[in-house]
């Protein structure tokens, strides 16, 4: 798990590019603890709601992130960390049965089905027919289809999310791979 520090004063200014610096390469679960809580006092909520959303607007990329407002100094929330490193270590090396994961594939896609702009080469609507779990740290997921390449960018975010929510993996990187299915031969 990699963490990130910031001020409150700091907002979520700049925060985009260092945070995939410190992230991205490695596939590890994320938390952005935001230091120096104690400066903020209990009429200040607007500010404390103004950092949060520069925060969210600066991790777009990373909108599951899970945030926590701390203080060093007088030590409120600091034994915080470790619950959500315990939580997000958890999701990292959770495995999740192959017939949950067929489940929630066939609830995700009769909730919000491929459009029929993202039809495979034969003009077909795609199709998916099962998931499994290929490994943890971090989660990757198989998902077989009849045309992968026709799958759109937002599709495969719209499954990552729906697969993070349903399966509470908030802050952990998703490897989502999808292949053709292949057909038996005789």
């Amino acid at each position: 798990m990699r963490g990130f520090c910031r001020k409150p004063a700091q907002g979520g200014v700049g925060l985009r590019g260092r945070l995939c610096v410190w992230v991205c390469p490695w596939w590890c679960a994320a938390a952005v603890l935001v230091n120096k809580n104690d400066l903020l006092t209990k009429k200040d909520s607007g500010e404390v709601d103004y950092i949060r959303d520069g925060i969210e607007r600066g991790l777009r990329f990373m909108a599951d992130t899970p945030t926590l407002f701390l203080s060093a100094k007088t030590g409120a929330r600091v034994e915080k960390i470790f619950e959500l490193v315990k939580k997000l270590h958890q999701s990292t090396i959770l495995e999740i049965p192959t017939a949950k994961l067929n489940r929630w594939l066939k609830a995700a896609t009769q909730k919000h089905e491929p459009s029929l702009g993202q039809a495979g080469i034969r003009k077909r609507p795609i199709k998916f027919f099962y998931a499994t779990q290929a490994t943890t740290r971090p989660p990757t997921f198989i998902l077989f289809c009849t045309d992968p390449e026709a799958v759109k960018e937002n599709y495969r975010r719209y499954l990552e999310n729906s697969l993070r929510n349903d399966f509470d993996l908030h802050g952990t990187p998703i490897r989502l791979r999808l292949r053709a299915r292949t057909k038996a031969k005789n």
